[in-house]
């Protein structure tokens, strides 16, 4: 029966272990969330304008700025309307090229620029068609 007292009543044993482990106090109340980003609709004619925009060549990061969106909004709203994307594809007739490029020592970021594309453009079409690659920088 003596026993069972000593374990009944652990609250000075329970502050003595916090104490030794040295656990920081509870924090205190939490910062405030931020207001949730207010949603900036287009309307038909704003729709109107951006598809326009695109038409007369205009970039999708130049109409996100205009019209104060993210370019996958700009992005949707050209697939909603049906209108073709402009961007350069690197067709059979370019991989000789970007062989002799790449072969003689250009990056794949330069031999890219030199066809309009990015980088990864460029590596998916030499991985396609077989290319071997060089050992990236640090492996």
């Amino acid at each position: 029966m003596e026993l069972l007292g000593h374990y009944s009543n652990s609250t000075g044993f329970a502050q003595k272990v916090l104490s030794l482990l040295d656990i920081p106090p509870a924090p205190g109340p939490r910062e405030p969330r931020p207001a949730p980003q207010d949603q900036h609709r287009l309307s038909s004619e704003q729709q109107f304008q951006l598809v326009e925009g695109y038409r007369s060549g205009a970039t999708l990061d130049e109409l996100a700025l205009r019209f104060k969106v993210h370019r996958h909004t700009v992005s949707s709203v050209l697939d909603r309307h049906d209108v073709p994307r402009r961007y350069r594809l690197l067709g059979p007739e370019d991989l000789p090229e970007i062989q002799r490029r790449y072969e003689s020592g250009e990056s794949l970021q330069t031999v890219g620029d030199h066809f309009g594309v990015n980088a990864k453009t460029v590596l998916r079409a030499m991985r396609e068609a077989g290319i071997p690659t060089r050992p990236r920088v640090g492996r």
